[in-house]
């Protein structure tokens, strides 16, 4: 369950409490659509083209829709490391894995720092995680940390949006 995150898209940052259910799957659900290096698909029907030149996606066939949820949890300390996680799950379409990308960040002055990055191409579901930690330097010392989570599809194209967790206070400078 993610708690009062920011989701960012662009310019546009949209910052909601989650619960589990309905809202979340809808609040923090990514839209992918097939991406492929091969030729389009053409169809028999005619094409459609407007004046602006774009054409209407009947005329090229149509690409399977992926619908996921990009999850990440809080900053935690773990064995004198600090430590974050990011996965997703599936809510329908055809797709298999994702490139999961995930930054511990510390906010140091007014700004957030990315302070690791982890990396991992997993399945959906929590089973497997991509995972960044630092080792704290001291328990004493308090930081404010987060989480942000990338999911890029593998095989189609999805938005750039990355899931912010809300900023936590542990005892560990890095």
């Amino acid at each position: 369950m993610i708690a009062d995150s920011d989701f960012e898209g662009g310019e546009r940052q949209i910052k909601r409490s989650v619960s589990i259910g309905m809202t979340a799957a809808f609040l923090f659900t990514g839209v992918t659509a097939q991406a492929s290096a091969a030729e389009p698909t053409v169809s028999s029907e005619p094409s459609t083209v407007a004046s602006d030149g774009s054409v209407a996606a009947s005329s090229y066939g149509r690409s399977p829709i992926n619908l996921f949820t990009t999850h990440g949890d809080n900053a935690h300390v773990t064995r004198g490391e600090v430590s974050v996680h990011g996965w997703w799950t599936k809510q329908s379409g055809p797709a298999k894995k994702a490139k999961v990308t995930v930054w511990l960040q510390a906010h140091k002055g007014s700004k957030w720092k990315s302070i690791d990055e982890g990396v991992r191409t997993v399945k959906p579901g929590t089973s497997k995680r991509a995972n960044a930690r630092k080792k704290c330097k001291n328990r004493t010392t308090k930081v404010k940390f987060r989480t942000k989570v990338d999911v890029d599809i593998i095989g189609y194209a999805d938005s750039p949006r990355k899931l912010y967790t809300k900023g936590v206070k542990l005892r560990c400078k890095v």
